[in-house]
């Protein structure tokens, strides 16, 4: 099956003091690689949408919403 090596990883965001950050899950939940960030002013986010091998997330940064696009991070 196409794109079964990316099953069962769940994606996970918060925001802390203005930084969005974004972890990937290597087998389920159970253990998450390094986390990846995006700083702006008072950036938050507001939504996201998991792609194959990528985490697209809306941002509020205060002045607009934009879109930021997080790889996983290496470990």
């Amino acid at each position: 099956m196409r794109g079964a090596k990316y099953f069962h990883r769940i994606w996970a965001i918060w925001s802390q003091r203005g930084t969005v950050y974004a972890k990937r899950s290597r087998d389920g939940g159970k253990t998450f690689g390094a986390a990846t960030s995006f700083s702006g002013s008072i950036a938050s986010p507001i939504s996201a949408s998991a792609q194959l091998g990528q985490l697209d997330v809306f941002v509020n940064d205060g002045h607009e919403i934009a879109e930021q696009t997080f790889m996983p991070g290496l470990t």
